[in-house]
């Protein structure tokens, strides 16, 4: 009877141990959503294969903590629902807001900081400190596009006249043809895109638009991911700040980290 005890009691531990392993071996393996909008050099598919700054600023803090991650690439909003209702683990990237704050847990350190600039012909006279400035203006921006309240008011009151599109070459076109006098954009992703093209002849103003905006790898709430993880690629995030890995990582893609 001691000995049926004794081994009642070995299997029970083992079970134990096993489930604890199981456990600790799922919680090892974050599946992750992105947005499949591509945003170079934030973000972007080829082949297949997820690219740019914030996926290899995350896959390096990652491979550093030994965890497991599985990229999916969706819709902005559906990323949004997923880690909502707990079925994503997390995204990398996404700003930081009130309404994501109530379901979402956000890592410290942000993977980039982006702005809207004002981009102009070389040649053109051009004087920009507030919003006023552009008034009686012609200007392009890409479609969803939002940076500024004062700026959306000038344009409904009829001080700004704006005009949206869809792609970036289209504004750039308009830009050309002079019937636009500016195009305001994210200043990385238009960069890029300016050198992709080859085009020296389009420079961005000093002075920015919108102040500038963290975006960062942020957790499910309702997934109930284990707070050690979290608190894992917290650590790790700051180190790689400290070392310079995030900033190496950024100038690899075309632009700088720290503004």
């Amino acid at each position: 009877m001691e000995l049926k005890q004794r081994l009642s009691f070995f299997v029970a531990i083992t079970l134990c141990t096993c489930l604890a392993n199981l456990a600790q071996a799922v919680a090892q393996e974050l599946t992750l959503g992105i947005s499949n909008s591509k945003l170079k050099p934030y973000r972007w598919v080829e082949k297949g294969i997820v690219k740019g700054a914030n996926p290899d600023v995350v896959k390096e803090a990652a491979k550093r903590i030994n965890i497991h991650i599985k990229i999916l690439t969706m819709p902005w909003k559906r990323v949004l629902l997923l880690i909502k209702n707990g079925n994503l683990h997390g995204s990398i990237g996404g700003y930081k807001n009130t309404e994501r704050l109530s379901f979402g847990i956000y890592t410290e350190v942000p993977l980039h900081y982006s702005y809207f600039s004002i981009f102009i012909l070389n040649n053109t006279s051009f004087r920009f400190t507030t919003i006023k400035d552009l008034y009686g203006k012609r200007i392009g921006r890409l479609s969803g596009n939002h940076f500024s309240t004062e700026f959306d008011q000038a344009v409904v009151q009829g001080n700004i006249y704006l005009s949206e599109a869809n792609k970036r070459h289209q504004l750039l076109t308009m830009l050309y043809t002079h019937r636009l006098d500016a195009v305001i954009d994210v200043n990385s992703p238009m960069k890029i895109a300016l050198k992709e093209q080859n085009i020296d002849t389009i420079i961005d103003l000093p002075i920015p638009v919108s102040k500038p905006k963290a975006s960062y790898l942020w957790f499910s709430k309702p997934a109930q991911i284990p707070p050690d993880i979290i608190k894992r690629f917290d650590q790790v995030l700051k180190k790689m700040l400290q070392d310079g890995t995030i900033e190496q990582i950024t100038s690899r893609h075309g632009f700088e980290y720290n503004l």
